[in-house]
């Protein structure tokens, strides 16, 4: 495992500090936002807020560092008042779009040595990634980016620890999910059923469903739809392919069909999400209030 951790690049897409109050809960935010591609830190300061995962409830309170991974389901709410660094990222395998945190069962809750150390870190992090990557063409510089991954590494590493003295025992399994992850990457643009993914990893298809479902807190085609929509939303606000191709290579059947997934997920059209995402985001330093992150 030490050998993974060594080899995956760490891809930065948002950073901030941000105050939250009684609204930030899970029912007033947007269904579109719920659909989280990338591994999230949070990091209180003050304050005080509660994130429901994987069945058990924390208290989001200074002094701790939590780790969500991606497309993990959380319900999150705030009693009065909460001021937080959160980071949004992925931690990429090798030559691979899986996640490190899809591959392991990382501690979700940690104490941390040193709250103005880790608050110099996170402000790094804000300093240069104040806009979601994947919404804009601004792009920091290579060596910020450099700086990027090495402080986001620094903020990790008590996480790799955990990583490494808890999955020694249980790397063939976790390798057998990173092959899994990774045919289901390199297979989105066809169709994908469970007896044919339990194939790729020699399991019993309601052993690896079941599995699954621990491991992400979704099921196994879901975590397959949710991957085609990130992608296609991808394609909408960076290409101009048409609708039409856009469902073919996410292996939709029409693209009817394809635009009612996409809706069902994102709760508006592809053509509306591409007008929406190109119209109607803020230029850097607009002095717009962001929205509140899930």
């Amino acid at each position: 495992m030490i050998d993974v951790i060594r080899k995956a690049k760490v891809v930065m897409e948002v950073a901030r500090k941000q105050e939250l109050d009684t609204s930030w809960e899970t029912r007033n935010i947007n269904p579109e936002r719920l659909i989280i591609p990338f591994t999230r830190l949070y990091f209180p300061l003050e304050g005080e807020g509660s994130m429901t995962y994987s069945g058990k409830q924390y208290r989001l309170r200074p002094g701790y560092l939590f780790l969500i991974p991606p497309y993990a389901p959380v319900v999150v709410s705030c009693p009065e008042r909460l001021l937080k660094y959160w980071a949004h990222f992925n931690v990429f395998l090798a030559d691979s779009g899986v996640d490190l945190f899809n591959t392991v069962e990382p501690v979700t809750e940690l104490r941390v040595p040193d709250m103005h150390e880790f608050s110099v870190l996170f402000e790094h992090l804000t300093k240069w990634y104040p806009i979601p990557c994947s919404e804009k063409s601004y792009r920091v510089s290579p060596l910020a980016e450099f700086e990027s991954q090495a402080v986001l590494h620094l903020l990790l590493e008590p996480f790799y620890e955990s990583i490494l003295s808890h999955t020694r025992s249980s790397d063939g399994r976790s390798m057998r999910l990173v092959k899994l992850l990774n045919y289901i990457e390199k297979n989105l643009n066809r169709e994908l059923t469970l007896p044919q993914l339990a194939e790729t990893t020699h399991l019993n298809p309601t052993y690896l469903s079941n599995l699954f479902r621990r491991r992400f807190g979704i099921s196994l085609i879901q975590y397959c739809n949710n991957r085609r929509i990130v992608r296609a939303k991808d394609l909408l606000i960076h290409t101009d392919y048409p609708i039409e191709e856009i469902a073919w290579r996410q292996g939709a059947e029409s693209t009817a069909a394809f635009s009612r997934l996409f809706k069902r997920h994102v709760g508006c059209s592809p053509l509306s999400y591409r007008k929406m995402k190109r119209q109607g985001t803020h230029p850097r330093g607009s002095g717009k209030n962001p929205p509140a992150e899930p």
